[in-house]
C-alpha cells in the first residue's frame, strides 16, 4: 500500500514526550468503560507500548489553540484518544508521542482508520466527523463515500 505522502520517511516523525495538557482532541468519541479501565491499568503496569500520534499546531492562531485552563495547546491528537485520555486521568504529566506531518485531508481517515476497524462509530460520532469535512469544503460524493453513508442519511 502506498501512502499518499511521506510519513513513511524518518525525518519526516519526530517522537517526543508531549506535556499532556498540551494535546488538543481531535474528536472526543464514547468508549467502553471495561475496556477503557483494562487500557488504564495496562499503562500503569507495563507504561505506554504504542505512542499516539499528534501533528504540530504551534502555528495556528493562539484563538484556535485556547485551552480551558487559558494556555495554549501544541498539538493535536491524530490517534489514540483512550491513550491520551488514560494519560490525563492518571495524571502523567507527559505522553509518548509520534509527531508527525499529515496533510488536513488525511486527519479523518486516519482517525477511522484506528477507530473504525476496531469498533464502529455511532452516529453522533460519525455526524461530528461529516460536519467538519462540510466545513472544510469537501464534496458531498466524496463524504459519502468516506463514511459508508447515503444522501439519506
Amino acid at each position: 500500500m502506498k501512502l499518499k505522502h511521506e510519513t513513511n520517511r524518518s525525518d519526516q516523525i519526530k517522537l517526543v514526550e508531549a506535556a499532556t495538557e498540551e494535546i488538543k482532541f481531535f474528536v472526543r468519541r464514547s468508549r467502553s468503560a471495561g475496556a477503557f479501565s483494562r487500557l488504564k491499568e495496562s499503562i500503569k503496569e507495563i507504561g505506554l507500548r504504542q505512542p499516539i500520534h499528534v501533528r504540530d499546531i504551534t502555528a495556528w492562531a493562539a484563538s484556535d489553540r485556547r485551552r480551558p485552563d487559558g494556555g495554549l495547546y501544541k498539538y493535536e491528537l491524530i490517534c489514540g484518544q483512550g491513550r491520551l485520555q488514560a494519560f490525563r486521568e492518571l495524571e502523567l504529566p507527559k505522553n509518548p508521542a509520534m509527531v508527525v506531518e499529515v496533510p488536513e485531508r488525511e486527519i479523518v481517515g486516519r482517525f477511522l482508520a484506528e477507530n473504525v476497524m476496531r469498533k464502529r462509530l455511532n452516529w453522533y460520532e460519525k455526524a461530528q466527523l461529516v460536519k467538519q469535512d462540510i466545513e472544510r469544503g469537501s464534496d458531498v460524493e466524496e463524504i459519502k463515500a468516506k463514511y459508508f453513508v447515503t444522501t439519506g442519511h
